[in-house]
């Protein structure tokens, strides 16, 4: 019988639009040939082509192509700490010392970035209703999303964002991430932030 010899061409031919660094092979005239593979900053992919070479003792040879597909493993957003506490905020009305009529507000933000440099969407429940959701462009000082509540009675309420990330769709593509962040928001009445006056005794000259 005859011997055979292979080898693998030194290098990965790139064959997909992500531009990446030259892609080496290791020791490719050995049969546990091997690479590294990069690491991708954005939800991309890479399909490269590794070429292999097969000759007898006789001088005959025969090729054969072997794609590689290289993708990115998507992260979830993840907020930008602000320092401020988190969880329960209490909103004071306008007093107006009128018993007929209630008025409250707040509005609440959120800074969130993303590892992969994905455009994110924010959507804002309002005691588990969807009421508001835009989406935002990446940016490297992160996304902000302001959300604007009007109150008409005092009480208790649920709010909760849920942060997304948009990723093209395919078949070598990821599947979006969802960060949740939650917050109980105390509206409080008017007698409860009204203080008792107090008298204040002294001589007018």
């Amino acid at each position: 019988g005859s011997s055979v010899a292979w080898a693998f061409e030194q290098k990965l031919d790139q064959v997909s639009d992500t531009d990446i660094a030259d892609l080496t092979i290791q020791s490719p005239f050995d049969c546990s040939a091997s690479f590294d593979s990069p690491d991708l900053q954005t939800n991309s992919y890479v399909v490269m082509v590794a070429e292999l070479m097969v000759t007898d003792s006789y001088g005959a040879s025969d090729d054969a192509h072997t794609t590689v597909v290289v993708t990115n493993a998507n992260q979830a957003p993840s907020e930008v700490e602000d320092g401020r506490p988190d969880n329960e905020i209490v909103v004071i009305p306008v007093h107006d010392c009128d018993p007929t009529t209630y008025e409250a507000s707040y509005s609440m933000s959120a800074l969130f970035t993303d590892s992969d440099h994905d455009d994110l969407r924010f959507d804002w429940y309002f005691n588990e209703e969807l009421i508001y959701s835009e989406e935002k462009t990446y940016h490297n000082d992160g996304m902000q999303s302001v959300f604007d509540i009007d109150f008409n009675a005092p009480g208790e309420y649920a709010v909760e964002l849920a942060v997304t990330d948009i990723l093209p769709t395919g078949e070598y593509y990821d599947d979006p991430l969802t960060t949740y962040k939650n917050w109980t928001v105390i509206v409080l009445s008017e007698d409860e932030q009204n203080e008792d006056p107090t008298a204040v005794s002294g001589t007018i000259t």
